[in-house]
């Protein structure tokens, strides 16, 4: 008899859990009047905020196409555009000077605190009633899954 294709029983609904979780993080961060106020799309606020993040001479637009699955091309845009709105800037690497690292311009900095703060609210509002070690066990949990499916293929 052939396997069932819902799954076990006690996973049946995981993948639809998370698909719903997924759309449901990503309304929140979308509806934010911040990006609004800043004028940038969701996918603009998201390269804001991993450059944001990013250890020093780390964030690249490889980098972000890699992490995203978006395609070279449209993040070569992005970063265009948020370079010409006064947000990002670039700069050879200072180990190798073929790759251009992203970095924040001022006003960069600013946008990057508020997109990450209102990501801060929504991700404590997503675990509300966790113990510190319920949300430890569950991005362990959730960066396996991850580390299972490999990397984000690019789009086309």
């Amino acid at each position: 008899m052939p396997a069932d294709p819902r799954g076990p029983a006690p996973t049946a609904d995981l993948s639809a859990l998370l698909a719903t979780l997924s759309h449901r993080f990503q309304q929140r961060l979308r509806s934010s009047p911040v990006l609004a106020t800043l004028g940038l799309s969701p996918l603009q606020a998201r390269l804001v905020a991993f450059v944001g993040r990013a250890p020093p001479d780390h964030a690249t637009a490889a980098r972000f196409a890699a992490a995203t699955g978006r395609d070279k091309g449209q993040v070569a845009r992005l970063v265009r555009d948020l370079c010409a709105a006064g947000l990002l800037l670039r700069r050879p690497h200072p180990a190798d000077g073929r790759v251009a690292v992203l970095g924040l311009t001022p006003a960069g900095q600013d946008a990057a605190l508020q997109l990450l703060a209102h990501r801060a609210r929504v991700r404590d509002e997503m675990l509300a009633g966790f113990s510190p070690d319920e949300a430890a066990a569950l991005a362990a949990l959730l960066g396996r899954l991850i580390d299972n499916l490999g990397p984000a293929p690019a789009s086309g």
